[in-house]
């Protein structure tokens, strides 16, 4: 991903933490920055949040036109700055 959207990536005014939920007490973060994206061991404070169920997110990658519906439904949570994070998945997906 790193390689087939860097140029946009190096774009983000600020970094965006996605979190993946396997399981209530199973979450993993990722960092996704200028920098590129980076796993974290544990959750960083960070503005601008995506959260979302690892089995939704295998759903919208085969077909990105769920994450609407999706983020309807509230399977798909944003926090921070929801036009940045919106751009930040259009762009994505």
């Amino acid at each position: 991903m790193e390689e087939k959207y860097g140029d946009f990536l190096k774009t983000l005014p600020s970094p965006i933490l996605l979190t993946v939920v396997f399981s209530p007490l199973e979450e993993v973060h990722f960092l996704i920055g200028p920098e590129g994206i980076k796993l974290q061991s544990q959750k960083p404070k960070v503005e601008n949040a995506v959260r979302i169920n690892y089995k939704d997110l295998l759903r919208v990658i085969e077909n990105p036109s769920r994450a609407i519906r999706y983020l309807f439904d509230r399977r798909i949570e944003i926090y921070g700055n929801h036009r940045l994070v919106l751009g930040m998945l259009e762009k994505l997906l």
